[in-house]
């Protein structure tokens, strides 16, 4: 739905950007800044359950996600690590910015409390937490994204200036393919996270290989990627030609009061029903 809600707010900015008095683009970029109010929140709620749930069932994959080589101090909470560079021989992060204690608020609701470390498990049961490590904070960094965006697309809206707010216009533009983006980085945290792991905790994946011939293996998946690339080609272009063409027509909206109120907040011109064109 965050995806769907970037995509729709982009396209509707992109044509208000060459066309300011659209009505379609306007209904675009209104409901999709609405949707992104809605669900982004909803989101952060969602994903810090997903936090609790892996905390307390796969610990290797939460610690990979914070960059957490050794516990912290005795008394110290663990810390919110802003950048790091993790190094999986030295088994420590380099370049590291980081905020004590302050991870322990998402991690364990209390400004003390500490989670499993990664020096804690032998190498052979760790993931790779670079991959992990960068892939959690491209998620959790977009999905902040989509907060401010539409927190801010509230604020200009009240102020009666949807319309005009061209840096948002701009902004949201940029963040058409944040959704997908967001999803895929989620997807590599989950899936690589989990390594050595098929089953976590019970099959390894070396374990779970198949014994098929390794030329089967290789001949399936160029063609499943011969496929796939041509059928994202052919999709890709065709919605790029579709949403190069202006939405609906230029048609006035079948209720102005309604339209205003949509596109502009709940502001006193609003409610006598005027719109802003």
């Amino acid at each position: 739905l965050l995806a769907t809600a970037c995509l729709v707010a982009a396209v509707g900015a992109w044509h208000l950007l060459k066309r300011p008095q659209q009505p379609g683009a306007r209904r675009m970029f209104s409901w999709g800044l609405w949707l992104l109010l809605a669900l982004a929140p909803l989101q952060a709620v969602v994903g810090d359950l997903h936090g609790e749930n892996t905390r307390d069932h796969q610990p290797v994959k939460l610690a990979a996600m914070e960059g957490s080589w050794n516990p912290p101090p005795p008394g110290e909470g663990e810390p919110l690590r802003l950048f790091a560079i993790p190094d999986m021989e030295a088994r420590r992060n380099h370049l590291e910015v980081a905020i004590p204690s302050v991870g322990s608020l998402y991690l364990r609701h209390n400004l003390t409390g500490t989670i499993h470390s990664l020096n804690q498990y032998p190498p052979d049961e760790l993931p790779w937490v670079p991959g992990v490590f960068f892939a959690f904070r491209a998620m959790v960094g977009l999905g902040f994204l989509m907060i401010f965006f539409g927190v801010a697309g509230l604020v200009v809206r009240l102020r009666g200036r949807l319309w005009e707010a061209r840096w948002l216009q701009r902004g949201m533009v940029a963040m058409a393919p944040a959704g997908v983006i967001a999803m895929l980085a989620g997807w590599v945290v989950t899936e690589t996270g989990r390594q050595p792991w098929t089953v976590y905790g019970q099959l390894l994946t070396r374990e779970s290989a198949s014994t098929i011939a390794p030329s089967l293996v290789l001949g399936s998946f160029v063609a499943i990627v011969v496929v796939y690339l041509l059928v994202f080609a052919l999709g890709m272009g065709f919605m790029l030609r579709l949403l190069a063409k202006p939405p609906g027509n230029d048609t006035p909206d079948a209720n102005p009061a309604v339209a205003a109120q949509t596109g502009s907040g709940v502001t006193p011109h609003s409610l006598r029903g005027h719109s802003d064109d």
